[in-house]
């Protein structure tokens, strides 16, 4: 099989799977084992459409790292899949990070945003005056100061992307960075 020149996931895939066999494509259980969100293809692609437009709207170019620190819920997949439509380098992250494991990873990779769930906020405002790459705060649920609430956002942002006012994302392009665990000496970036 020959690799395309060009290929983005988010394009290429969901959003082919939107347009020719849209069906259920993710299945959100809370704990108590209800089902809590029920998203087909179409619905990850509208929405991760809205956040690559707010990501735009910060400003945010292909390159750009992002440290990502959400549970697996329904914005995890529209952050992942917003950042790979605009070519910003997704970093998810444990839940079980501490601010000095966050502060790490932002400056070790100069992440330009923090993207977080509300129970991680304090964590992030307690290291973001160490970390000078860091430019956008984002938090999935209400803002406090100085935080962009994803959900208003979004809500706020086109459910349409315009693919063709970025570069075409070659298929050698990173789109996920990770961290090791770093039990043997401090984490790197895979």
């Amino acid at each position: 099989m020959n690799t395309p020149e060009y290929f983005n996931f988010a394009f290429d895939v969901l959003g082919k799977r939107a347009r020719e066999a849209d069906k259920a494509a993710v299945i959100a259980v809370d704990r108590m084992g209800a089902v809590a969100a029920k998203l087909s293809y179409s619905d990850l692609d509208c929405e991760s459409n809205r956040f690559a437009n707010v990501l735009r709207q910060l400003g945010a170019e292909a390159g750009d790292f992002a440290f990502v620190m959400i549970p697996r819920q329904p914005a995890w997949f529209h952050t992942l899949l917003g950042c790979m439509k605009t070519g910003v380098v997704a970093m998810p992250a444990t839940n079980m990070l501490t601010a000095k494991d966050i502060e790490y990873r932002i400056n070790r990779s100069g992440a330009r945003l923090a993207i977080v769930t509300a129970e991680h906020v304090d964590k992030v405002d307690a290291i973001r005056h160490h970390c000078p790459s860091l430019k956008h705060l984002i938090v999935v649920g209400a803002a406090p100061s100085g935080w962009i609430s994803m959900p208003e956002a979004c809500a706020a942002a086109a459910a349409t992307f315009d693919r063709s006012a970025l570069p075409p994302t070659r298929a050698s392009d990173p789109m996920l960075i990770f961290f090791t665990s770093g039990t043997t000496s401090m984490p790197k970036m895979v």
